[in-house]
């Protein structure tokens, strides 16, 4: 499929997937707005600083991929159910990895102008990284 005739967010994801940043960062508004609804929250604007942010994740978990399970699309927005899938974590501050392989459920929000993203909330469960650092339950 060309990526010029899919919906942004799908490209974006995609993007991620090959860790291909340029084409990541083309699929977000300049001054697009990524929140994160976890914990801890965070609200994140402007291309450079989302980029940013997704970078630090895959160097976090090198592994992860993320997986569209179900979709819902509207004119201007997309909802995904995500799966996040990954290898074992990398050393995260003081915390050392214990083997286990993350996967990770999640949801996103997408409001989108033309081809790109304005704004990305992404819903997850933050424990499930806490449960691979061995950090918790």
């Amino acid at each position: 499929m060309n990526p010029a005739t899919i919906h942004p967010p799908h490209a974006l994801l995609a993007a991620y997937n090959d860790r291909d940043w340029e084409r990541f960062g083309d699929r977000l508004a300049v001054d697009a707005i990524y929140e994160e609804i976890a914990r801890p929250a965070r609200v994140v604007e402007g291309r450079e600083q989302i980029v940013a942010v997704f970078r630090a994740w895959a160097e976090a978990v090198p592994e992860a991929r993320a997986r569209i399970r179900r979709e819902v699309i509207g004119t201007d927005s997309i909802a995904f159910e995500i799966e996040w899938l990954g290898g074992e974590a990398e050393q995260f501050g003081d915390f050392r990895p214990t083997g286990r392989r993350p996967l990770a459920r999640a949801a996103a929000y997408f409001l989108v102008d033309g081809l790109e993203v304005r704004e990305f909330r992404h819903f997850y469960d933050s424990l499930v990284l806490y449960q691979v650092l061995g950090i918790g339950g």
